[in-house]
């Protein structure tokens, strides 16, 4: 919980927005929500690989509910379906970005998308080849930032091996999840007004029920007991010192 990078207002964004287009130092950017969270508790390498994060941001309203569980102010919601595009978005004229992720015709079409923002694509490949594969494009393509479209807890691994492996010059890479579907239109967005109230899962669920279920189903109601568990230990601690 010490790692999140919170956000407490606008103006806050905008100077986290300008901070991750300085290319000073090869740095990753991860986001956390209630299924990420569940995967903190049950995957020691996914824990180790998200912690390895320089950004680790605070997506969706189950992590906002720990958070003020715990009393500590949520800050605002920088889900990446929203504030990747944002991001992508202040990249400077002339930056160079390799995308990785998803299947086709869905990365073509995210990609097409990014040129049409003006961005300059400087490689693209589909998120299911081996790990050692992305090393061997990041050293040949060298690009400025990398957009890793593979879901968890794969990207958050791959992440950490292209800073450690293949990166002999500045580079964002940033998680992006299902970024690039959503930008390809492949799965639809939840209307604004269930956005602002955090409960688009619930519309994602209605839509794709038999993929999502166990996900938000099964999933949130293991956050919740873990996410009071983790109250209570605190709170027993607190208590005690």
């Amino acid at each position: 919980m010490d790692k999140l990078y919170l956000c407490p207002d606008e103006s806050s964004k905008l100077i986290l927005l300008e901070d991750l287009v300085n290319r000073g130092e090869t740095r990753i950017l991860s986001f956390v929500n209630a299924h990420g969270a569940n995967l903190v508790w049950e995957d020691v390498d996914f824990r180790e690989n998200l912690l390895a994060s320089d950004w680790i941001l605070r997506d969706g309203s189950g992590m906002q509910m720990l958070l003020r569980l715990l009393l500590r102010a949520p800050g605002l919601n920088l889900n990446g379906t929203d504030f990747i595009p944002e991001l992508l978005r202040h990249l400077p004229r002339g930056a160079c970005l390799a995308v990785y992720g998803t299947k086709e015709p869905y990365l073509s079409a995210g990609v097409k998308i990014l040129k049409s923002w003006g961005i300059e694509i400087a490689d693209s490949a589909n998120g299911f080849y081996e790990d050692s594969y992305y090393v061997d494009r990041l050293k040949e393509i060298r690009p400025d930032f990398v957009l890793l479209a593979m879901g968890m807890p794969k990207q958050e691994r791959v992440a950490v091996l292209l800073k450690q492996k293949a990166c002999d010059h500045p580079v964002l890479i940033i998680n992006g999840g299902a970024v690039v579907d959503f930008l390809a239109g492949r799965f639809e967005r939840a209307p604004l007004w269930m956005r602002r109230i955090g409960m688009e899962w619930a519309f994602r669920l209605c839509k794709e029920p038999a993929r999502l279920w166990r996900r938000y189903v099964v999933g949130n109601s293991l956050f919740s007991i873990r996410a009071f568990s983790y109250w209570c230990a605190i709170h027993k601690l607190t208590r005690n010192q």
